[in-house]
């Protein structure tokens, strides 16, 4: 299945300073303190102070003392996965696709350590009122689901909470946007408000709602919205396409084609629109091999539940506790030396232009988050390596 990914990519290497040489003065928060032992300190403006000081102890930066290291981890947000799937008739391998790939899918995401919830919004198949169960229905096996009922019906048993929910519910050609709105009130409960949101749609057809409608209306719904991910496994071509290739020769027809029978009742532009807008994922249905797209999406969700400038506070070294007083952090601009220092300051409301770091809690201290103007710098530094060092009165930026 051809798949674009649209998520950018901001990789930052969280790497242990095995020891470093700190100072218990205060510079200025623009780097223009100097620091005895091997060279006047400079810096960036971004709460920034650089010293001559390596990773393995110059001088320079941080030279009062000598201090131990820890690897510092980016905080994961939990995230909440609302799959909306198209079980119209014409869906029935694409319904099967997404059931067999549902928990690889849930498993991938789960093994690298993030809470998700996922939300499946589907129905028994498009008429079908009474009789067998049809090979539409989505029905998800355990780990993640129940699976179905002896007798081979489903109907929204194989949900597990809080992990799994299924919204027993159609979504069929064209409303899938729509369905995934009024159905709020049955799904609401299982989000959470700090968690990363993802939309993803399974259509062989073109949305009646547009791009901006849906963004609009699930923000109004609930701000957690706002900045979510949208995935799409939708057609990359339309049948009139399809057709007027096959008028010469077939081998010019594109993957929706299928043989001059087209595939697609429609080219799913809005879901791809909404796809490229958000940074999510698009997979073209007409290639009917789900296996990499659900790992593609597995991947976006890894990614966007990254907490930009948010890291957990390791353990300190062995023998040592943590003296919340006692801790700095230092950014290697491009992962080389020398490193500078970012400068602590008390509170988020004293970040401003100067930038810096603070504590989420200053009495209970779980994590050391950036200022804006440093999170900036550091997040445009795609190699950049940031350290805790313990065992050093913290760096103070001075007074705004």
């Amino acid at each position: 299945m051809m798949t674009s990914k649209y998520h950018p990519i901001v990789a930052i290497a969280l790497c242990p300073l095995l020891a470093a040489s700190c100072s218990s003065d205060a510079e200025d928060a623009f780097g223009s303190g100097a620091s005895d032992g091997a060279g006047a300190g400079s810096g960036d403006g971004a709460g920034f102070a650089q010293g001559s000081g390596s990773a393995q102890g110059g001088s320079g930066g941080f030279d009062a003392c000598v201090a131990t290291g820890a690897k510092a981890e980016a905080k994961k947000a939990p995230a909440d996965i609302i799959w909306a799937v198209d079980t119209s008739a014409s869906m029935i391998e694409e319904s099967a696709e997404v059931q067999a790939n549902m928990n690889a899918f849930a498993t991938i995401i789960a093994q690298s350590g993030i809470d998700a919830r996922v939300i499946l919004i589907s129905d028994k198949g498009q008429g079908q009122n009474s009789g067998p169960p049809q090979p539409y229905e989505i029905c998800i096996p355990a780990p993640l689901g129940n699976g179905a009922q002896p007798d081979g019906f489903c109907d929204g048993t194989d949900e597990k909470l809080p992990g799994y929910r299924h919204v027993v519910e159609s979504v069929t050609s064209n409303d899938a946007l729509d369905v995934v709105i009024s159905t709020y009130p049955d799904y609401q409960a299982q989000l959470r408000p700090d968690a990363v949101k993802v939309v993803a749609i399974v259509s062989d057809d073109e949305s009646a709602m547009s791009a901006s409608e849906f963004v609009t209306a699930m923000a109004a719904l609930d701000p957690s919205f706002e900045g979510m991910i949208f995935d799409s496994i939708v057609a990359n071509q339309g049948p009139d396409e399809c057709l007027a290739a096959c008028q010469g020769s077939c081998g010019t027809c594109g993957a929706c084609c299928g043989g001059c029978n087209p595939i697609s009742a429609a080219e799913g532009a809005i879901y791809k629109e909404l796809s490229q807008s958000t940074g999510g994922t698009f997979g073209d249905l007409c290639s009917q091999d789900f296996d990499p797209v659900f790992a593609d999406m597995a991947a976006g969700v890894i990614i966007g539940a990254q907490v930009p400038c948010n890291f957990a506070i390791p353990s300190p070294p062995e023998g040592e506790t943590l003296d919340p007083d006692m801790v700095n952090v230092a950014y290697k601009p491009g992962g080389v030396d020398p490193s500078t220092k970012v400068l602590r300051v008390q509170t988020a409301a004293d970040c401003g232009p100067g930038g810096g770091w603070y504590y989420d809690d200053n009495a209970n201290p779980a994590a050391i988050l950036l200022c804006p103007a440093t999170c900036s710098t550091v997040s445009a530094d795609t190699s950049a390596q940031v350290d805790v060092l313990f065992g050093c009165a913290s760096e103070l930026a001075p007074p705004s």
